[in-house]
């Protein structure tokens, strides 16, 4: 951390450093007693975390990285092999600057300024060349000098030539001229910089992943427009001490305070009452963990207070249940001074991880005395204050979100009809505060709810022995009536299992220990009338004893906030791992309500194909932007199954294409065996074997995303632009034949289908379009109405051959192709990565075509294609075309249609 810290303020222009670092031990390390208790801090928050290696990258350190440019990625994942031993870490070259190149990936949304081995999109070298000449390979870098080095063979070490040995590497000298960029050759003793657009000579038209990504802005640009750097913009003053400071915590069980108001003001609203007294003992029974401390104040201008106690021990939890389910009237108005001071109390001196839930009405008027005295110690003793306020409009409302904001608590007020979702909000952000390892923490196999008039129902489900301890299966019914006959379970074996009725007969469950893994199914009968409904879900806690399957889902928005539609677009995240394993070929589906949790939903497929949202293709992180059509607040919930085709990797998982020698051979490495080699991953996909690869078990899981508020949606507003292209491959070149693939985009973000394509062809990389709306000057090859072949749904493969009849390209000469797409609306998209190809000669036999590599990266399939199109007049340029009153040439292919 020291050696990042230094790394960092070199890198920033002497602006920025690591002034402090926690360190967070877990509740199982021996001797951790001995260490201060910590306040907030909590494994799920960490930003740098140690792990068992991941079997991709091995050994590694590498960063979670699934948003968009300028976006945070979601922690940097280091190993204790790097840690502890130098032999290991020499691999990736210095340890301060390699994690700074993670650290700018992790806080400040920038990507790899380099090439990757055996990837077609962000390649090892790439062809270039000056005006007419031959091109000539160079590597796949962002510099500010040239790097200067040889070409080898890692094997021998011999000198060898790129075009002539697949196994020659350019290997550069240690000592170099250049002082940038660190996210590609932060492995070179003389770098230390970003590459910047001004005077650091940044190369915006290599082939890298920030490049793409970042549409061709320098790190430096991105980095800058972070807060961090834009306030802080003059350097560190000479003298200052930038030593950092290191704090060492334990774990520790969270302690809550339940603060409830209990004037007429809140009391008299039977609705938000009902659902807090529900969704309160919901939590106490089943949420809390059996290590966290649970109290409770009720107040109005005097406090009731039920004493701090272990949720674990006796009759804790049902006593709470029963003060919830009867709590006092208590006169007005209420004081909340006075319920932060028995919250005080309450406490003691052992604050440390507090989490305070105020129910409050927001009447009081506040006195000065509250802030210089309630609102600084609540501070002082880092307390976080989450506050269900039942009306904006009250006196003491500015000084409640001032007590909320300084404590970086959440605000959840409550409105008519919607009291429900506050409460619900309400206590999930309470569940946050409980750390994972201190959590009761329950998987959701199964939740459904029926309404209709079909009268035997069923639904089969997985488990597997992540969750071979226990299953539990409950179906609640708003009518007695409803249940005709009671449901059961059938276990793989075919076995019934019975369930068990509480005295209304509107709950049905049964509990099954050591369950059977494999394929289950629940049957029951009901009356057959639509004016009822039933409930089903079926849950597990996680095991402990086998490697657990885990899936985590979340979005870009905080659930419970509004978010502006027309500012930027929302976008759904699932990543589902087998310890740190990617699980890849699983099915994962968001469901989408409106209105209300319960309306029926929009449903849509989360893609791990590097498309769209989905910046990586096979890391186990499935993305999908989401669209708007009204106004509203919606609901997001995540279905995720095996789909009989998940896969995760061995953990001596190895590929060719991971195995790099870049960095070691500079850093005097001792080599790395065979069987533990240095790796460098990934560029546009992480590879797969599937000899290397286990099928997973059967498996179902459900993870509620919670809702949020959507605003800035307009009819009046224009449609979004199809997504953009990032895997344009050209498989193979001829003079007088192109073959193409690229992973079909969304018409609108993710969204509906493309209605045309349009490829722009150019000798020169900067004559392409510099923006969505502008034309540039490339010749455009060809604009293609899409027909039934290419008319796919967004991530499944396109494939597409060109047939230049009227005018062939020069063999040996260097052209760039790129597609841009449009929808129904007239909106383009961004401009797809721009392919480099050299024609190889002329394509005689089609034969010929069977040897072209690769289909693309999607695991959705295209259609029966390649859809074979010729050009009979190749030469217009885009300004020729708009003179000429279309966008084409004059080919001809019967059954499409162009204008011209």
């Amino acid at each position: 951390m020291t050696e990042l810290s230094k790394a960092m303020k070199r890198a920033t222009r002497e602006r920025l450093y690591l002034a402090e670092v926690t360190i967070l031990l877990p509740k199982t390390w021996s001797g951790a007693d001995g260490y201060q208790e910590a306040t907030l801090e909590k494994y799920e928050d960490s930003l740098i975390r140690v792990l068992p290696p991941n079997p991709v990258y091995g050994e590694q350190p590498y960063t979670v990285q699934p948003g968009q440019c300028g976006e945070p990625g979601l922690y940097m994942h280091l190993t204790s092999r790097y840690l502890i031993n130098d032999d290991v870490a020499c691999r990736w070259g210095d340890r301060g600057k390699a994690l700074m190149k993670e650290w700018t990936r992790l806080r400040w949304g920038a990507f790899d300024e380099s090439g990757y081995k055996d990837d077609s999109i962000f390649p090892l070298y790439y062809p270039h060349a000056s005006g007419e000449e031959e091109p000539h390979l160079v590597p796949n870098v962002c510099s500010d000098e040239p790097v200067i080095g040889k070409y080898k063979k890692p094997s021998s070490g011999a000198e060898c030539k790129l075009k002539e040995d697949k196994e020659c590497r350019f290997v550069p000298n240690y000592l170099q001229n250049a002082s940038s960029s660190l996210m590609s050759n932060h492995h070179l003793s003389t770098v230390h910089e970003f590459c910047d657009a001004d005077g650091k000579t940044h190369n915006s038209r290599a082939p890298t992943r920030h490049n793409l990504l970042c549409g061709g802005q320098s790190v430096w640009e991105v980095i800058s427009k972070h807060p961090d750097l834009e306030e802080n913009s003059k350097e560190i003053e000479q003298g200052s001490s930038v030593e950092l400071r290191f704090t060492v915590v334990r774990e520790v069980p969270t302690k809550y305070m339940m603060a409830l108001e209990t004037t007429s003001a809140v009391k008299g609203k039977e609705a938000l009452n009902d659902k807090l007294k529900e969704r309160l003992t919901k939590w106490l029974r089943d949420g809390v963990s059996d290590e966290s401390f649970v109290g409770l104040v009720e107040f109005g201008s005097i406090t009731v207070k039920t004493p701090l106690k272990l949720a674990g021990s006796g009759s804790t939890r049902l006593d709470l249940i029963d003060k919830i389910s009867d709590l006092k009237s208590l006169e007005g108005p209420p004081c909340y001074g006075c319920v932060l001071s028995a919250v005080l109390q309450l406490l003691g001196g052992k604050a440390n991880n507090s989490v305070i839930l105020l129910v409050a009405s927001g009447e009081e008027p506040f006195t000065e005395s509250w802030e210089s005295i309630f609102l600084n110690m609540v501070k002082g003793h880092n307390i976080r204050v989450h506050i269900l306020l039942l009306s904006e409009e009250g006196k003491g409302v500015a000084k409640l979100k001032e007590l909320n904001e300084a404590t970086t608590g959440r605000m959840f007020p409550v409105k008519q009809s919607e009291e429900d979702e506050a409460v619900r909000e309400f206590i999930e952000e309470a569940q946050r505060a409980e750390s994972s390892s201190f959590k009761r923490e329950k998987i959701m196999i199964q939740e459904s709810t029926f309404k209709g008039k079909t009268k035997h129902l069923n639904r089969s489900f997985g488990v597997d022995d992540s969750v071979s301890e226990s299953i539990s299966f409950m179906l609640t019914t708003d009518r007695s009536q409803h249940v005709t006959r009671w449901p059961f379970l059938v276990t793989p074996a075919g076995n019934k299992i019975t369930t068990e009725t509480n005295g209304k007969r509107t709950q049905f469950s049964v509990i099954v220990t050591n369950p059977e893994v494999g394929l289950w199914r629940w049957e029951v009968v009901v009356s057959g009338s639509d004016l009822y409904s039933i409930n089903v879900t079926v849950s597990a806690p996680r095991t402990t004893t086998a490697a657990p399957l885990a899936a985590e889902a979340w979005m870009n928005a905080k659930s419970g906030d509004t978010f502006d539609a027309s500012a930027k677009q929302l976008h759904l995240y699932t990543r589902i791992r087998r310890q740190e394993s990617p699980v890849t070929g699983a099915s994962v589906r968001a469901l989408v309500s409106q209105g209300r949790p319960t309306a029926a939903p929009r449903e849509m497929q989360l893609l791990d194909v590097g498309a769209g949202a989905d910046t990586l293709a096979g890391d186990g992180i499935y993305s999908r932007s989401v669209t708007f059509t009204e106004e509203d607040v919606y609901f997001f919930k995540i279905e995720v199954s095996d789909n009989n085709s998940s896969y995760y990797k061995k953990d001596s998982f190895q590929h060719t294409s991971l195995q790099d020698i870049r960095y070691p051979t500079l850093a005097s490495c001792p080599d790395a065996p065979s069987g533990d080699p240095s790796t460098l991953c990934c560029g546009s996909v992480v590879p797969s074997d599937p000899q290397q690869e286990k099928q997973t078990r059967l498996f179902n899981r459900i993870i509620n995303l919670g809702s949020l508020k959507i605003t800035g949606v307009s009819s009046s507003q224009p449609a979004l632009p199809p997504s953009q292209i990032r895997d344009l491959k050209v498989k193979r070149a001829w003079i007088n034949r192109l073959s193409l693939s690229w992973t079909a985009p969304g018409g609108e973000g993710d969204r509906g289908n493309v209605t045309s394509y349009e490829f722009l062809l150019a000798t020169r990389d900067e004559d392409f379009p510099k923006t969505r709306e502008a034309d540039g000057n490339p010749l455009i090859l060809l604009t293609h109405w899409v027909d039934e072949d290419l008319d796919l749904e967004f991530g499944q493969n396109a494939n597409l051959t060109l047939n230049l009849t009227g005018q062939e390209l020069q063999e040996k000469r260097l052209y760039f192709l790129a597609l841009r797409s449009e929808n129904e609306a007239g909106e383009k998209s961004v401009l797809s990565n721009i392919a480099r190809l050299v024609p190889e000669g002329r394509m005689v036999n089609e034969e010929d075509e069977e040897d072209v590599e690769g289909e693309g990266n999607s695991e959705q399939g295209g259609g029966p294609n390649s859809r074979l199109i010729s050009l009979d007049n190749l030469g217009m340029s885009a300004e020729e075309a708009r003179e000429n009153g279309g966008r084409c040439g004059a080919f001809f292919v019967d059954h499409l249609r162009f204008p011209g």
